[in-house]
């Protein structure tokens, strides 16, 4: 069984890009709702645009059962990537000293989408686990319809590379950034290292969610994640409950009913950015 510990983050993390490598996917659990009519591809609407601005920033609090678990902070910023824009995302959180004496877990990452289709072109994300590291670096190639994933384990010398077959797929950050964009429920298929996942995204009821930054009128979305591949089909995931306020589509709550109680993130700081 998992400590409730590793589920705590593992589920919270899975906020701030969903936050960071759909780590969500860490908690197994009842199957996933399959309610409603088949949702369709979720994509970026046409002249959308960057659902983020240049400078902003937005802190999470997560606790377990009440519990402080964990801090994340998401920064969104306009950068160059071989003489073409992007949009950079970067993130980084880490356990409370209440977990850290049962678990110690810290994450880095950072992401560089393309700012029209939305999709990404790179991301890394570095996690230490204790004094384990694992630095997994993964570049999109579009055209060719791949995504080239290495993964390195410091503390063991060893690397593994890995090219996985992508059309729309996203990181965990790219996820996110998608969900902020969306009006109508859809499919988001997040690639985890060499791990694909399926997030089904329903929006649901409207109304004001006071968190510790203030108060929002914000639209309840249902997720559920699932693996997509066929061979995994019986591995499911509980669902998550995630507020996007209505002006500035910011994530404000999550919530995620895990192995041992909930997990619940909520925005603590937000600077809008330009």
């Amino acid at each position: 069984m998992r400590s409730p510990s590793r589920a705590v983050f593992l589920t919270g993390a899975a906020c701030g890009a969903l936050f960071a490598a759909l780590l969500a996917a860490q908690i197994r659990g009842r199957p996933a709702s399959n309610r409603g009519d088949p949702l369709p591809p979720m994509r970026a609407p046409r002249g959308a645009g960057l659902p983020a601005g240049d400078g902003e920033q937005c802190r999470y609090t997560f606790t377990w059962q009440g519990m402080p678990a964990a801090t994340l902070q998401v920064r969104y910023a306009i950068a160059v990537q071989d003489g073409r824009p992007c949009m950079e995302i970067s993130y980084e959180g880490q356990t409370s000293a209440l977990i850290d004496w049962a678990w110690s877990y810290r994450l880095t990452g950072r992401t560089l989408i393309d700012p029209e289709t939305l999709l990404p072109r790179r991301c890394e994300v570095t996690s230490v686990e204790g004094d384990r590291r694992k630095v997994t670096r993964t570049a999109f190639d579009r055209r060719e319809g791949l995504a080239h994933v290495e993964t390195w384990k410091p503390d063991r010398d060893r690397r593994k590379r890995e090219a996985v077959p992508v059309r729309n797929e996203v990181d965990a950050a790219g996820a996110m950034l998608l969900l902020r964009t969306a009006r109508n429920g859809g499919v988001v298929r997040v690639l985890s290292g060499d791990d694909t996942l399926e997030l089904a995204a329903r929006p649901g009821r409207r109304g004001p969610v006071r968190v510790p930054a203030g108060e929002f009128n914000a639209v309840q979305w249902s997720l559920a994640v699932r693996a997509a591949a066929p061979a995994r089909e019986a591995q499911r995931y509980r669902g998550l409950r995630l507020w996007l306020s209505e002006d500035g589509r910011v994530p404000v709550r999550l919530e995620a009913d895990v192995l041992i109680g909930r997990v619940t993130a909520e925005l603590v700081g937000h600077q809008e950015g330009d």
